[in-house]
């Protein structure tokens, strides 16, 4: 039974969202508008912190501190992708840190954002302490990612489908570091 304050749209549209099958992983709706629905997985007051938490940890995530984390995980797990490697050198880093469990998620934020795109871009899986050189193709998914986050974009956006005919998007709080996180794990990655 729906929440008194839940219209038959809210309803509908949670629904709709469940048959996504991504368990765990609930949105709340933040605002329907003229050209789409915007969901969050995040409390409103998240976001404020998200940005400060985030912004607050440039000194820890500088790239020789990943870089560094990064090479001791290549070294310790033979055969580990490349954008592993470097997804777990800046959760080491993070935990590492003196963040609470809550700020440390928070601060996920951006890598979480950043990693299935540079995954994507790096589409051929290179392995860790292994020779490599992007493709043509890699190297044209890399320079769209960028040139798709170049400008006003301020923030990254995941898009679900549709809903009633509007598009369903997800807009990430930690863009800005995901953004300088992605051209650093770039660069990293693709040797």
């Amino acid at each position: 039974m729906p929440a008194p304050s839940e219209t038959a749209f809210e309803v509908e549209f949670q629904a709709w969202l469940a048959t996504l099958g991504e368990p765990g992983e609930g949105r709340r709706l933040v605002r329907t508008g003229a050209r789409e629905i915007l969901v969050s997985k995040l409390e409103p007051d998240v976001l404020a912190r998200v940005q400060q938490t985030l912004l607050g940890l440039s000194e820890l995530l500088a790239p020789a501190a990943v870089r560094e984390r990064y090479d001791a995980i290549a070294a310790a797990t033979p055969g580990i992708q490349r954008v592993t490697a470097w997804r777990l050198a800046i959760r080491e880093l993070l935990a590492g840190a003196n963040l609470s469990p809550a700020a440390r998620n928070e601060a996920e934020a951006g890598t979480d954002s950043a990693a299935p795109l540079l995954q994507a871009t790096l589409r051929s899986g290179p392995v860790a302490n292994e020779p490599f050189a992007p493709g043509p193709g890699e190297l044209e998914a890399y320079a769209d990612a960028r040139a798709r986050m170049a400008g006003d974009a301020p923030i990254f956006t995941r898009y679900y489908g549709e809903f009633r005919g509007l598009p369903v998007v997800n807009h990430c709080p930690g863009a800005p570091i995901a953004r300088r996180l992605l051209a650093e794990g770039w660069q990293l990655c693709s040797g």
